[in-house]
């Protein structure tokens, strides 16, 4: 046998051995995503999965994945059946996952051993984990908001901390009175947060009747009386635009006269921040639970990450063996101990909700020196781990939650602008009027305040229930009868021919016969060097874009679920169509095309005057002409997301904010501009960014238009008397016309698909899904794609919308070429 086969022998030899052998691997191997702060929870992970792997034999892998993108992660793993064992997700998701059956319902998995670990928790966390009876996720780690007082403040002022809402009124009024601010942090504004306003009295916002139909609770007295406490916290003390965390503390612990916060309502991790930025004031402040509603029931928020063990994982029992070794009375004080002990504002108290770690048995390990910090924080949880309530997740919810989160913000802007306009009308800033409402003088135009805000809310509520409790109805029934037998019947789906698979088979036939057509005809195979060259590029477009398009469209006339298979999707014809242009529906189109159409109308002729300008201005013998150019090109190698976030700080809603910073200054405005929480006004913001940003690219493509005309022509044009603008009227442009239309097309496209400033600027991907500004006044064309295909997971309605983009686009850009070809021939 030669040098060479024997080389080769040994190497299949290595294969065939090594297949079964990293199969085997492989089988003893865990696929853990976590979801979680930074890289320091997938590093305490990894040092439990080395514990577990002692105990079962089970490696651990983990793999992090960050809190803006991970949904998206998760569904495109389990679109591709893909996904990991088991996974950390948030609080929503288990139930969603569930009810399509991308994720395991433990009690039919594992009956006779979930009842001793669901005896583990405390029982109000694990409703929300429920769908139709069944239970689809464990709590991994929860938060909650506390409220957190200056100590040597209320003792100067006789205070004592608020233990009920009108306790908390009183003190945020006599604070105001000398001076201290009052902030709401974490959950202001946030709808997922209301029922810790309103479960005090029993209503939960959306629920069922007692024969088990959809009901909602917004007209109920009580519910909107929650509502209305909540909206007055979070817009009635001037908190607008505080700023990051370390900002807050610091006006927290300040003592500078109306800028000093008394009083603050924020997460139960803060406690550690204001413990790392300022331990020598340790004696100055103080935390105790959230207020109880005076006449209702003690209830607290409950934020939090949840264990999912995923539907096709080939692993379930191993899986479920992590799911309790992490939930186990050991992992969850390695874990406790392990946050608390990191550095910086990586360390942080997390709630535990394993009821034997708060056991009074476990005396001995909370008085471990590394809880010496966190003795606040710990009491002031102690009183409120039995207040966490949860409630089954009801099909329909997201939608009514998201006309909630809607007349939320409404609310908030109309209370802003009254506030804004009564102070601006006796000639104060709203801090002042703020602070004078707050005295006695001021009772009655509070007292008059309030009761507006209960006016409107209920005139708003009153306007909104029908649409929400059709919206609730229909897709309670839209999910019986889309998804109800697919999810009963999933085996009969998997492996079953699809649209993709006869679409693949499709491309290869088209392939296939290409290749045959070329070497097969005479005249074709003269040219097969040619074709050769062409190939790459032509295979790479029919798989990675002719067959996605073809798919996406046959979506569009389907209702499907990117969780489930893609055999399951029900043709039901031009439905989703039709539905896009109904004037009754939320989702109507022909809204979100009316805001494309503004901001097309504004951004696209302004950029091009502006590029046109300053690119004639630069075309000339200029001093500094180098910096000149890279002033204005600068922006070009600058991404949108850095940009808009720069933006954000500019248009900043208080006196921190960049433009209002310098509007007050030069006395042109009394209050700051509410510029990004205003409808009115959050489209135009994110045009002056999208101006400034595209400027640069057109500016160039000006430029280089204008040095190619000849200089004759300009010369011919000063003999006959010609002034600059004639010049530039009749031979500039004429001159530029090609790029004039070049710009004009890339603009319009550019436009109709702008997304990551309106994504940037209107709060990113928020706690309950993304936002596109105040009452998505950004949700253009792009946004609303990406609002039901990726937070609603409504992919053929998305489809379709974007085929209705394309058709949009389409016409415009053809009446253009149509315009350009009717020019070049005259």
């Amino acid at each position: 046998m030669s040098r060479l086969k024997r080389v080769c022998f040994g190497w299949m030899l290595l294969l065939l051995l090594g297949v079964p052998a990293a199969t085997a691997a492989t089988d003893k191997v865990l696929q853990f995503w976590v979801v979680g702060n930074g890289i320091e929870d997938s590093l305490m992970y990894r040092e439990l999965a080395r514990n577990f792997e002692k105990e079962s034999g089970y490696k651990v892998h983990v793999t992090p994945l960050s809190w803006g993108n991970f949904n998206q992660k998760y569904l495109t793993s389990m679109a591709a059946a893909l996904p990991p064992d088991i996974g950390v997700a948030n609080l929503g998701s288990p139930m969603e996952w569930g009810s399509l059956g991308g994720v395991v319902a433990l009690d039919k998995e594992f009956p006779e051993e979930i009842a001793e670990l669901k005896g583990r928790f405390f029982p109000g966390t694990l409703p929300q984990f429920t769908f139709n009876g069944h239970l689809y996720g464990l709590p991994t780690e929860l938060v909650t908001a506390v409220l957190y007082y200056r100590k040597d403040v209320f003792e100067r002022l006789n205070l004592v901390p608020p233990k009920t809402w009108s306790e908390l009124q009183a003190a945020i009024r006599k604070l105001e009175v000398n001076r201290y601010h009052f902030h709401f942090g974490w959950t202001r504004g946030e709808q997922w947060a209301l029922y810790y306003q309103t479960l005090p009295f029993g209503f939960a916002g959306v629920g069922q009747t007692p024969d088990g139909q959809p009901a909602l609770d917004w007209l109920q007295p009580a519910y909107q009386k929650g509502v209305a406490h909540g909206l007055g916290l979070w817009h009635l003390h001037d908190a607008i635009g505080d700023g990051s965390t370390d900002r807050t503390i610091g006006r927290f612990l300040s003592d500078i006269p109306d800028q000093s916060l008394g009083m603050m309502v924020d997460g139960n991790w803060v406690a550690s921040s204001i413990q790392k930025i300022a331990p020598e004031a340790e004696a100055r402040w103080g935390v105790v639970p959230w207020p109880k509603a005076d006449e209702g029931q003690a209830i607290n928020v409950m934020g939090g990450t949840s264990y999912v063990i995923f539907q096709k994982s080939k692993h379930k029992a191993a899986a479920f063996a992590w799911l309790k070794y992490l939930n186990s009375l050991e992992a969850q004080q390695f874990m406790i101990l392990e946050r608390v002990q990191r550095e910086g504002q990586a360390a942080a108290f997390n709630i535990s909700p394993v009821k034997a770690v708060w056991d009074e048995s476990q005396t001995e390990f909370w008085a471990r020196p590394e809880f010496q910090d966190q003795r606040k924080i710990i009491d002031a949880l102690r009183g409120i781990l039995d207040t966490f309530q949860s409630f089954p997740y009801l099909k329909g919810k997201p939608d009514t939650d998201q006309i909630e989160a809607r007349i939320l913000d409404r609310m908030g802007t109309a209370i802003n602008r009254r506030l804004t306009a009564e102070a601006d009308l006796r000639g104060l800033t709203r801090w002042d009027y703020i602070k004078w409402m707050a005295s006695e003088e001021g009772a009655d135009k509070r007292n008059e305040m309030n009761r507006w805000i209960s006016a409107q809310l209920s005139t708003e509520y009153a306007q909104q229930y029908p649409l929400a409790l059709q919206r609730l109805n229909q897709e309670t029934a839209r999910y019986q009868n889309s998804y109800g037998d697919i999810v009963a019947n999933l085996d009969a789906f998997e492996g079953r021919r699809n649209i993709l698979d006869y679409l693949k088979w499709g491309a290869l036939g088209s392939m296939i016969l290409g290749l045959i057509l070329v070497f097969s005809m005479p005249r074709l195979r003269a040219y097969r060097n040619s074709y050769a060259f062409i190939a790459v590029p032509c295979i790479l477009s029919l798989v990675f874009v002719v067959v996605p398009m073809l798919t996406s469209l046959y979506l569009s006339f389907t209702e499907y679920h990117s969780i489930l298979p893609l055999a399951s999707a029900k043709w039901i014809g031009f439905q989703h169509y039709l539905s896009a242009i109904d004037l009754k529906d939320s989702e109507n189109v022909l809204r979100s095309i009316g805001k494309t159409m503004i901001y097309v109308s504004v951004t696209v002729p302004a950029g091009i005057l502006l590029a046109l300008l300053f690119a004639a201005l630069l075309n000339n013998d200029l001093i500094g002409q180098r910096f000149w150019r890279f002033l204005y090109f600068s922006p070009l190698i600058t991404s949108a997301v850095s940009v808009s976030l720069i933006f954000t700080q500019l248009y900043r809603e208080s006196s921190m904010g960049w433009l209002n910073a310098a509007f007050l200054k030069l006395g042109w405005i009394t209050n700051p501009i509410l510029f990004l929480k205003d409808p009115q006004t959050f489209l135009a913001c994110v045009m002056a960014l999208a101006i400034w940003h595209g400027l640069a690219f057109t500016i160039l493509l000006f430029l280089a238009g204008l040095q190619q005309i000849p200089t004759q022509l300009y010369k011919a044009a000063e003999i006959d008397g010609a002034g600059w603008w004639q010049k530039f009227w009749h031979v500039s442009l004429p001159g530029i016309r090609p790029q004039l239309f070049f710009a004009l097309i890339m603009g319009l496209i550019g436009s109709f698909q702008v997304f990551e400033q309106i994504y940037m600027l209107g709060g990113g991907s928020g706690y309950a899904g993304s936002k596109f500004g105040p009452n998505d006044a950004g949700r253009t064309m792009v946004p609303l794609i990406y609002d039901l295909g990726f937070e609603q997971f409504k992919m053929g309605r998305a489809s379709a919308v974007a085929y209705i983009l394309f058709l949009v686009i389409l016409v415009f850009t053809m009446l253009q070429l149509r315009v350009l070809r009717q020019k070049t021939a005259d």
